[in-house]
Formats: structure tokens, sequence, C-alpha cells
């Protein structure tokens, strides 16, 4: 990654503060980001700068906003990033916003069904012109990527296995697109869910994107960008999987949690064989 367009300046009386395009940025918990620019051997001796630590974040509402855009900047000088974003009940003014916000020039609609009961600015010809006024593309991969399945063999007691979704050619061939398509465009993976923690474009289709090495970061309702890590992290603190041992008293790895973690949540939140009323609730 390039980093020769980011200049560290110590600062005797502020340690910790770093500028970016000489703008100075707060270093806040979101912003872990900055650690991966840092050349790896320099020392405070060349590089006299004190990141603040993430326990101390509490700043003032323009510090953060300008910490905000530093992982903005962060994540947009990697093209292969891919985003994901839950249309919820935003006005089509604000999530078209948001897109911009963070650079998006593709979407990748992964609702099963491309159409909402309560939130019809979102019905796929409509957010399909809405996009093309704003010159983002647009592709449908509901049937590759969406969160149900026709085939009985990826339920458990009628509830999806995204364990088992995720094996199937369908999605094997839709991750090759979306992987193929983040070398051209930016791409933000759409549902319909507000919290990724909730939806299948984190729990499966994000998922599995970071499992092939593709780096994956979720938008938020409120605009923030929060890379997939830290969100597996909410996950497993929400499941309260982390800190859990086995049958044998030993500890799991964090991917094993994560897996578990994800199960857990496909039985809350996932597609069941008895929905026959189209709802917003769950994954499309």
């Amino acid at each position: 990654m390039e980093i020769s367009n980011v200049a560290y300046k110590a600062n005797s009386s502020m340690p910790d503060r770093v500028t970016h395009c000489g703008l100075p940025i707060l270093s806040t918990r979101r912003s872990i980001l900055l650690g991966m620019m840092v050349p790896i051997g320099l020392t405070s001796a060349t590089l006299p700068l004190v990141l603040v630590s993430h326990t101390i974040m509490q700043s003032t509402s323009s510090s953060q906003r300008l910490s905000n855009l530093m992982v903005d900047s962060v994540m947009k000088e990697n093209t292969n990033t891919v985003l994901t974003i839950g249309h919820s009940t935003h006005t089509i003014e604000l999530f078209l916003d948001l897109l911009h916000r963070h650079g998006v020039t593709a979407l990748a609609d992964v609702r099963s069904v491309p159409y909402s009961r309560f939130n019809p600015q979102f019905d796929r010809e409509r957010i399909v012109s809405s996009l093309e006024a704003s010159n983002i593309k647009y592709v449908f991969l509901g049937r590759e990527l969406g969160g149900r399945s026709d085939d009985q063999a990826c339920y458990e007691q009628g509830h999806i296995r995204y364990d088992r979704l995720s094996h199937t050619s369908r999605v094997r061939d839709g991750l090759q697109r979306i992987l193929k398509g983040a070398k051209s465009y930016r791409i933000a993976l759409m549902c319909a869910e507000k919290e990724p923690l909730q939806c299948h474009r984190t729990l499966l289709v994000g998922h599995e994107l970071d499992k092939l090495g593709m780096d994956v970061a979720h938008i938020l309702s409120n605009g923030v960008l929060e890379p997939h890590e830290e969100t597996m992290t909410r996950l497993l603190s929400e499941c309260k999987l982390e800190s859990r041992d086995d049958l044998f008293h030993q500890q799991k790895v964090r991917s094993e949690y994560i897996e578990e973690a994800i199960q857990y949540q496909s039985q809350r939140f996932g597609h069941t064989l008895d929905q026959t009323v189209e709802t917003e609730s769950r994954d499309r």
C-alpha cells in the first residue's frame, strides 16, 4: 500500500496527533487501520509517533468525523476492498450519499427477492434508475448470493445453514464474480437489514470473501466503515462465545468461535422453510 501521501509529524505538546493530507487526526479504535500504513522496522527514533489508546477515544464530534475520514481514506486506497450495506429504511438520497461517501462504483444486490414491501424506493427498477443517475453500476446477484436456497440439503430443522449454502455451486460462482468485479469496481453488496450481524451479506457472503483473502468492510447506518474483523469481534461478543471453553476445557481458536456464532445467527435471523409471508425481518 502506498504511504507517500501520509505525513506523520511529531508534536511534543500533542504526541497523540497525526496529520493526513494536512489534517490533524486523533487516533481512535476505528482508525486501527493506521497501523497498516506504518512501515515495519521504523522505531520511535525514526518515527516519534504515539497513537492514542482505543480506550481514550471520546473526543469532539469534529475529531470523530475526521477520524472516520481517515479510515475511509485508508480503505479507499485498497481497490480490492468489498463493502456491504443494508438499505434499511434510508431515503434514497441518504443511501446514495453513503455510497458516494465510500467511493462505491458498483452495487451488487444480494437480496433473494429484489423488492421491498415497506421501502419501495429500493425495488429493483427504482434503485436501478437511481443508481444510473448517480453513475453507479447495478447487478442483481440474488440467485447466486441470496440468503435462501431451493436445496433442502441447505436446511436443518427448517433453518438455513450458511455453512452448507456456502459450498453450493451457485454461491461459489457468485463469489468468483465478486472477486473478478472487484478488480475493476469498488463494489458494495446490498441487502435489506440495517445491522450487519443480522444479515447474510455479512454472515455468508462477506465471511466467505474474507476467507478467500478479500478485504471486507461494512458501511454502518451512521456512515461509519467497520472492518470485517471488528464486525466479527462484535459478533463473538454478542453471542458470548469468545471466552468459552469446549468440552475438554481447551480454548478454541477464533475462527472456530466465529463459525459457531454464524450458525447461531443463521438460526435467529436466517431464512426458514415455513416462511410463507415476505417480510424484511429476515435476510432476502
